[in-house]
């Protein structure tokens, strides 16, 4: 695909200097520094002079098809391609002079002619695979036909008539078959920037999709498009992990009172309205602090004014400050889509949440991008540990001990916060594919999960199930020898 003359926007035309040029300022450099210099045709000297300006020439070329070549890149980029030049193509039926039969080989042309105010054009086409009329018929099946030059053509339908150009005694007339397809014309470079322009033009800052979104977070928190300090606790060289939910709601309750355990039962009081019912899942979390109270948990007790779920520890109590409690209703993985909200999910390569305020500092920001009427939720990210034994034969002639800690360290470094995709099952036999790429691993023998501890996750089938979105999986593993 060639690339656009994009000259008169970089013109670097002063620089277009051809290698006879090259050559001449070489003779005439080479005889001011050694004046006695004269070179004649078939010399050492010449030739070098010669090769060293068809180098220079060649590079100057390239050098001046940068601009093209890098702007039909960067459009490219953003999804907009050039518009190439393509053939019209159709189908005619061929019509043979008797039932005798008769052969129509590839390249066989016909024409049909436009009459125009001007004057009349004829269009030609031709033949792209062979075809035959069998004895006893007198016309052919729909053979496939292409115009021989690139651009548009008459808006040809069933039975218009061509006539038949290639010399032949065995056919009679031929016709359209099925309706042409319109060819293009190659797109000028005036026109190939118009468009440009008009596409570069309607692009916009707004956020929509959950990738767009992604993506923004991802390069907050990577300082590529916010200054350091607009930070309380983010180390931006830290990886970071963010996924987001279309149509996704999530309800985020921030306690007004203390939490209170007494006899195994933790209460919290929390606003009127809160929408958390009995046996509905929650997260409690405080990322600016580490709290005792943190965790996944099913209410058991709810009314207007306060909500209570079954926690084991002493008797204590704490203040609700910077904590929240999100309710997981709604990032369950069946819960129906709920229009008009996005949910976004965010942890470090570790799985350690972002402080309040940062959380707050990239909810603003994305919440200024998005279209009106999108309502945009956050949460940390659920880490839920689990744990599994894997057995595996070892290849002849490899360590037992170095296998089985390479085995050890890639699976738990595959199946962690920081590289795990956010799917909602970690599956056996994933595990099974991912530890037989492992060098000395001749095959698995088993893989075997034990029940997640965690109220978010569940052993079916042998896989781990992660019935909430947001999830990532910390894998501790137990390898041994078959």
């Amino acid at each position: 695909m060639a690339s656009p003359d994009f000259r008169p926007y970089v013109d670097l035309t002063i620089y277009d200097k051809q290698p006879g040029d090259l050559y001449d300022e070489a003779v005439d450099y080479a005889s001011t520094a050694l004046p006695e210099f004269s070179p004649r045709t078939g010399t050492v000297e010449d030739a070098l002079l010669q090769a060293t300006s068809y180098v220079g020439g060649q590079l100057i070329a390239a050098i001046n098809r940068l601009p093209d070549g890098l702007m039909d890149g960067i459009m490219n980029l953003f999804g907009l391609v050039r518009k190439e030049a393509s053939f019209a193509t159709g189908t005619a039926i061929f019509t043979a002079v008797d039932s005798a039969g008769a052969n129509i080989p590839t390249g066989t042309q016909v024409g049909y002619i436009e009459t125009t105010s001007s004057g009349t054009i004829l269009h030609v086409f031709e033949t792209i695979e062979p075809a035959t009329i069998t004895a006893g018929n007198t016309t052919s099946s729909q053979v496939d036909i292409q115009a021989v030059t690139t651009g548009s053509v008459p808006s040809l339908v069933v039975d218009d008539p061509l006539i038949i150009l290639t010399q032949t005694n065995r056919l009679l007339s031929a016709k359209i078959g099925a309706d042409v397809t319109q060819g293009l014309a190659a797109e000028t470079d005036a026109e190939y920037f118009t468009r440009g322009a008009t596409f570069l033009s309607g692009l916009t800052q707004g956020l929509v999709t959950s990738t767009q979104i992604t993506n923004r977070v991802l390069s907050l928190l990577a300082g590529t498009s916010t200054p350091d300090n607009d930070f309380t606790g983010v180390t931006l060289s830290t990886g970071w992990r963010c996924n987001v939910y279309d149509l996704t709601d999530l309800t985020v309750v921030e306690p007004t009172g203390n939490f209170v355990r007494s006899s195994g039962t933790v209460t919290v009081t929390v606003p009127s309205g809160h929408g958390i019912g009995v046996n509905d899942e929650i997260q409690v979390s405080t990322p600016d602090s580490t709290s005792a109270f943190d965790g996944y948990f099913t209410v058991t007790s709810s009314n207007a004014t306060d909500i209570s779920w079954a926690q084991s520890g002493t008797n204590a109590s704490a203040t609700a400050v910077n904590s929240y409690i999100y309710h997981l209703d709604g990032m369950d993985t069946a819960a129906a889509d709920a229009a008009g909200n996005a949910t976004i999910v965010i942890c470090d390569e570790h799985g350690d949440s972002l402080k309040s305020a940062d959380f707050t500092t990239i909810v603003n920001d994305v919440t200024d991008r998005t279209v009106a009427g999108l309502t945009i939720n956050y949460m940390p990210a659920m880490i839920v540990p689990i744990s599994c034994s894997i057995d595996i034969v070892i290849k002849a002639g490899y360590s037992s001990f170095e296998v089985l800690a390479a085995v050890e360290e890639y699976i738990e470094s595959v199946v962690s916060p920081a590289n795990w995709d956010w799917a909602s099952e970690v599956k056996a036999n994933l595990i099974i594919a991912r530890v037989s790429q492992v060098e000395g691993v001749d095959y698995v023998d088993s893989v075997t999960f034990d029940s997640p501890t965690s109220a978010i996750a569940s052993l079916s089938a042998g896989n781990i199930v992660f019935p909430y979105k947001g999830t990532l999986p910390q894998l501790t593993a137990t390898i041994g020898e078959a």
